[in-house]
């Protein structure tokens, strides 16, 4: 625990701003497409449960000793090591000569690439747990102009009052594992989300706020659809967020595999 208080601030934080839930191969194996993340400094507001990649934040810091540069690893490199030893409990009672894709992977890969790679990044997902494509916007000087356009449209807005309730699941239910869903419903649903993580691409790319703010909204739409209940129907929360969306060009929850 003081090894985790002692780096909190140093080790990268991460938001997925659109598209999460694709790097899960169950979901991006019915419709391909990208998770956007973007890495960025601590700040006072980011908490746990949240949807900022706590957990494997702390599993990061436990792994790498808290470095805030892993000089002997390319940063994929380092995100695949903490992707592995985080889902390394799931394969705990298997034999390894029979892992196969049924088994249950716990932390999706846009988390351990999101805290890695610098700047704003473009993750593919195409049948598979990793991205088959990765566009990474690290360069300082050549993309200084999207920073800073980013920076200057993007509000980091903390709900007001206890988000999570106790024995919060975010996929009960979860439609695309409902086999009473047809898989054509599946499909628009999670081709829904690949198209809003496309829009919020092409938003940053751009620094287009009307295509940005769109990927944010359809992003939150697509995810009340194929996972409820990380959208709910909570009157306090719904009146809440809708007056954001009212009032700019899209939101968002930061929530991805937790949640809201």
């Amino acid at each position: 625990l003081d090894v985790l208080d002692k780096y909190d601030k140093i080790f990268p934080w991460r938001l997925c701003i659109s598209g999460g839930w694709m790097d899960l191969q169950w979901c991006n194996e019915i419709y391909p497409g990208p998770a956007i993340t973007v890495n960025v400094k601590h700040n006072k507001h980011f908490k746990d449960r949240c949807g900022l990649a706590t957990s494997t934040r702390k599993d990061g810091i436990k792994l790498f000793n808290g470095a805030k540069k892993i000089n002997h690893l390319a940063p994929i490199e380092a995100a695949r090591l903490l992707w592995g030893a985080e889902n390394m409990p799931s394969f705990k009672d298997v034999n390894p000569s029979h892992v196969t894709r049924k088994y249950k992977y716990i932390a999706g890969s846009q988390d351990h690439l999101g805290l890695f790679l610098p700047g704003i990044n473009y993750l593919y997902y195409n049948g598979s747990h990793w991205p088959k494509k990765i566009i990474s916007l690290n360069d300082r000087e050549k993309y200084n102009d999207i920073y800073k356009w980013f920076e200057s449209v993007l509000y980091l807005v903390e709900i007001p009052f206890e988000a999570r309730p106790k024995g919060y699941s975010s996929q009960n239910p979860n439609y695309l594992k409902d086999p009473n869903v047809s898989y054509q419903e599946k499909r628009r649903m999670v081709r829904n989300l690949s198209f809003a993580a496309e829009s919020t691409w092409q938003g940053i790319i751009n620094k287009d706020i009307v295509k940005l703010g769109k990927g944010f909204s359809g992003t939150m739409y697509a995810w009340k659809e194929m996972l409820p209940a990380t959208v709910p129907d909570n009157q306090q929360l719904t009146e809440w967020w809708k007056e954001y969306e009212k009032n700019s060009y899209g939101c968002l929850f930061s929530g991805a595999g937790g949640g809201y």
